[in-house]
């Protein structure tokens, strides 16, 4: 079914509304815009997907999935015989916080790192003299 014009030009400007808190838009919200794009805006959820993209890309807008993606892709790079060194850690969770526009703290970051290496089943590379994991054990993850 195709969808009309201004029915797509209504769905970006809904998403753009949603979106007015900040650049970084987490999976809850996600959820809701497309949920509301299904619901409301009668569209498919591959032309929600596709619009939302759209404007996320047009007005530099940051989905919490997408950032996700990204950043397993370079833990994947990263990890060595599945493991990741603290150094690594400290950088993807660094590269994390700028691809969801530092709208998530530090803290945070590291928890969701840690649960997509637990995700994907990597482990931490032990660090230090002593050679523990101690850096990679204080991280909570929920």
């Amino acid at each position: 079914m195709a969808v009309s014009e201004d029915v797509k030009k209504r769905f970006a400007e809904y998403v753009k509304v949603q979106a007015l808190g900040g650049r970084y838009i987490d999976r809850e919200t996600e959820k809701k815009i497309l949920e509301d794009g299904v619901m409301r805006f009668e569209l498919g959820l591959d032309d929600g997907r596709q619009i939302m993209l759209g404007v996320a890309s047009d007005q530099g807008y940051v989905f919490e999935s997408e950032a996700e993606k990204r950043i397993a892709e370079i833990l994947e790079d990263y990890a060595d015989n599945g493991r990741i060194e603290k150094r690594q850690f400290n950088d993807a969770v660094g590269f994390y916080r700028r691809f969801c526009a530092f709208g998530v703290s530090e803290d945070e970051a590291r928890k969701r790192i840690k649960k997509i290496m637990i995700a994907n089943g990597w482990t931490a590379k032990r660090n230090g003299m002593l050679g523990t994991r101690r850096w990679y054990n204080k991280v909570e993850a929920e």
